[in-house]
């Protein structure tokens, strides 16, 4: 057609050389709530995380999502301008076709993968036996010391949080929310996974000392300096190491904290049910320790589900249980259909209520959770209205 007659939204297409790669070219599929985030003209960073072998996830500040390749029904085309200095302004307008593309990444919310944390930091737990041991004293040298040299050498492989950051597949807020779940100290710059017997014996000493030395109790908050005073003094316990579980457990404002009783009291109730693992506990047994360790001011707190998702009652429902046993979801595989696979091999039958706390690692949300137990269970309901789920045979 003539120059006159051209209008802006008609082309002519020609493909770039044979030699030219092909497959370079990928469209992400963003959410809405990205979306506006990209439109809005704040400095946005998305990240992809993980091992060269790990399923790839995208991270932004605060999420996770899972990147999937989804087929279209339609080919899409990606065409360039041509070059300026080689175009002619009599010519009909062209566009270069680059690419073919056949799929779309989209990304989907996703459980953040913070267990390789426990995988990675194993054998650098830090436990009652350490706490002198790790306070001062370096030389300055620790933080270059690379973790495989010393594992050659037979030494406790050190990480520090930027180390660790591109092995984990989740954002910063969650890895940092990550470090606060699995209890990993900051000792001089190494992250050391606080043990949970130690942890159990600090935050015991720690409710018996608000009492004892007179400290305001929750909801007033409590002065730290008096507070790690005393569990460096009378205990010690560093400040190195109780300064970090405080805001574990509540909020630090200057020298105030203020506890959150429930969280401390659940915590040792937990570390209290792992000294059952091969003797269950009678229930009754097991409230009364629970009280006991915690002192009769936090007493009232102790309710059996606080533990969810890290036991399970014995013997089965329906029967009436009269022993509790270890099982933390914690331990559980990460992956939808293992996951399951365990579940079923442990009980055949599971009340609805019961399942859904061992769930969290596969699992968003609660609708993400129905779709799964739809896929992986069948539904039944007994005479009173209870939801049952057994195993569907195809995946179990």
């Amino acid at each position: 057609m003539s120059a006159s007659t051209k209008t802006t939204n008609e082309f002519q297409l020609r493909f770039a050389p044979s030699d030219a790669p092909q497959g370079k070219y990928k469209l992400l599929e963003l959410p809405q709530e990205l979306c506006k985030v990209v439109e809005s003209g704040l400095e946005t960073q998305f990240t992809i995380r993980g091992r060269p072998n790990d399923d790839a996830v995208l991270c932004t500040a605060s999420r996770t999502y899972a990147l999937r390749a989804v087929t279209l029904s339609n080919t899409i085309v990606v065409a360039t301008a041509p070059d300026p200095a080689t175009s002619n302004d009599d010519e009909t307008l062209e566009l270069i076709v680059q690419d073919q593309v056949s799929q779309i990444l989209e990304l989907v919310p996703t459980v953040p993968k913070l267990h390789r944390l426990d995988t990675i930091l194993k054998g650098c737990e830090y436990d009652e036996g350490h706490e002198r041991d790790d306070e001062g004293g370096g030389t300055g040298d620790e933080m270059e010391l690379d973790p495989d040299e010393d594992l050659r050498a037979g030494k406790r492989a050190k990480f520090t949080k930027d180390s660790v950051r591109g092995e984990i597949q989740a954002s910063d807020e969650e890895l940092s929310q990550g470090f606060k779940q699995f209890h990993i100290l900051d000792i001089e710059g190494h992250l050391r996974p606080l043990s949970p017997s130690f942890l159990t014996q600090i935050l015991e000493t720690i409710l018996t000392a608000l009492v004892s030395q007179g400290l305001p109790l929750p909801p007033n908050p409590v002065p730290i300096d008096r507070l790690t005073h005393h569990l460096d003094l009378e205990h010690e316990m560093p400040r190195l190491v109780t300064e970090q579980i405080l805001p574990w457990f509540g909020v630090v404002n200057g020298n105030n904290w203020e506890m959150d009783p429930t969280a401390a009291v659940k915590q040792v109730g937990l570390g209290r049910l792992m000294t059952y693992k091969n003797d269950p506990p009678t229930i009754e047994h097991f409230l009364d320790q629970w009280r006991t360790a915690v002192g009769d001011v936090f007493a009232s707190i102790v309710d059996i589900a606080l533990l969810e998702g890290n036991y399970l009652l014995s013997p089965a429902p329906p029967t009436q249980a009269t022993h509790l046993v270890y099982f933390p979801s914690s331990a559980l595989p990460i992956t939808a259909t293992a996951l399951f696979t365990d579940l079923f091999l442990t009980r055949p039958r599971w009340r609805a209520v019961d399942i859904a706390p061992f769930l969290g690692a596969v699992a968003v949300d609660k609708k993400e959770q129905e779709k799964l137990l739809m896929k992986y269970a069948r539904t039944t309901t007994d005479a009173a209205g209870g939801v049952w789920y057994t195993a569907r045979a195809t995946h179990v």
